[in-house]
């Protein structure tokens, strides 16, 4: 089993050393005990992949959480009944759809919100969860560090016209053939080029 915490270029890969290549010379393999020291070095590296080895993955995840303010948020891949995919534009870079869970609000709720709020849609369907990723920045009013989990969510909809939540700073939204995809993935963050991948290799294994 794998994690993969995204933090400023740099990934945090945490294993459970099963079916993991470690190989690789662009690795650094440590253990649990390196946290504090790995979460300051990353501060200031660039591009750099480590791989955090420990028995009990979800142990090991809250470890890290406690040195993070932690915020969950939940977001969809939503599909058309032309089988596209949903993509939006923010910032200057390919998103998709996601947002922070409301007090008392569960992933599957704030999933579906987030996706009808951001998009126009008034009808979203919520199929399997589809996985989860975690990243890292500064808080903007300087409340520190912030471990962003998202838990993303296979959704669909038989409505085509979007209608981009400005407010949010989404320029553009827009369906996309899964065969044209590369546009989306050279231009976007590798949280979501995560998302994306695991969506296709989903819809590969069950013809969706």
């Amino acid at each position: 089993m794998e994690h993969i915490i995204y933090c400023n270029s740099n990934k945090v890969i945490l294993t459970d050393c099963k079916n993991t290549n470690i190989s690789s010379p662009t690795t650094k393999c440590l253990k649990k005990s390196d946290i504090p020291s790995l979460l300051s070095r990353i501060q200031t590296e660039k591009s750099q992949t480590y791989r955090v080895c420990d028995n009990n993955i979800s142990e090991l995840l809250e470890y890290i959480k406690s040195f993070f303010v932690y915020i969950e948020a939940a977001g969809g891949v939503v599909q058309n009944n032309n089988t596209e995919i949903l993509c939006i534009e923010r910032h200057g870079l390919w998103d998709l759809p996601k947002g922070k869970l409301e007090k008392r609000e569960s992933p599957e709720e704030a999933a579906v919100r987030e996706v009808m709020e951001e998009t126009g849609l008034t009808t979203v369907q919520r199929h399997d969860y589809l996985c989860s990723t975690w990243h890292t920045y500064e808080h903007p009013k300087g409340k520190g560090s912030v471990l962003k989990q998202t838990y993303w969510y296979m959704m669909s909809t038989d409505e085509h016209e979007l209608i981009p939540q400005a407010e949010e700073h989404i320029t553009e939204a827009i369906w996309i053939s899964c065969n044209d995809l590369a546009r989306i993935t050279e231009q976007t963050y590798d949280s979501i080029r995560d998302v994306l991948n695991a969506y296709v290799k989903k819809i590969s294994i069950f013809d969706i």
